[in-house]
């Protein structure tokens, strides 16, 4: 298992991902979504991390999905994906400083690979190198967006983009993993300025409660499963 296993090693993932002021219990405990409405700053930063991990999790199991077998295949995609994202956060450690952190960029092209390989070889699915890049630009054009330090994650802005994001992680990457369309149309199809470019980050909006606890939902779940990984001892 490469999930982190002693106490150093959570604390290290944790400084990672940025949030080495917290131990993991506090993750796992803390309502950061209410959190982030009430502008706790610690809520916030589990929060927008919580958008990140999300995002690339859905990317995996949209990716390797088998209508076969959709409920154990979403397990052990989840779990593997986790996995490498928690791998990938302790050898960024490895590779830091006392002066200069080591952190887990969920921005990087191949943190995401990486994950949506761990992902299909768990699954037993095969995926042509070009598409799986091609999903990995399209995932951290998305985390990029949802890491934006100035915007809170419950925010009406932010919610309209992590929906987005999650729209086009549940269409677009089934339709160019089945082969429905091609690598060029989904690299169009998934473009931020193709997903966001009616979005306008000045506009004062309503957001339907619909679309907040989905939004809420989704990020929640696929979160939990990696920061589950963490606390897994074997």
């Amino acid at each position: 298992m490469a999930a982190a296993e002693t106490a150093e090693e959570k604390a290290q993932v944790l400084s990672a991902l940025g949030l080495g002021a917290n131990d993991l219990e506090t993750i796992l405990t803390t309502d950061s979504w209410a959190g982030s409405e009430g502008d706790d700053a610690t809520s916030i930063a589990i929060q927008r991390v919580n958008a990140q991990i999300a995002v690339v999790l859905q990317a995996a199991v949209e990716a390797s999905a088998d209508e076969e077998s959709a409920a154990t295949a979403s397990v052990l995609t989840i779990s593997a994906a986790a996995v490498s994202l928690v791998s990938a956060a302790k050898q960024a450690v490895a590779g830091g400083s006392d002066t200069a952190p080591g952190i887990l960029d969920l921005t990087s092209a191949s943190v995401v690979i990486d994950a949506l390989s761990a992902a299909a070889a768990a699954s037993g699915k095969t995926i042509a190198e070009e598409t799986v890049s091609a999903i990995a630009v399209s995932v951290t054009s998305l985390t990029l967006t949802l890491a934006n330090e100035d915007l809170n994650p419950t925010a009406a802005l932010a919610i309209t983009l992590a929906s987005r994001a999650q729209e086009v992680v549940l269409v677009q990457v089934a339709l160019v993993v089945a082969g429905t369309i091609d690598v060029s149309e989904f690299e169009t199809a998934t473009a931020a300025t193709e997903v966001f470019k009616d979005v306008d980050a000045g506009e004062e909006r309503w957001t339907p409660m619909a679309m907040v606890s989905q939004t809420r939902s989704t990020l929640m779940t696929m979160a939990t499963a990696c920061w589950m990984m963490m606390t897994d001892s074997n």
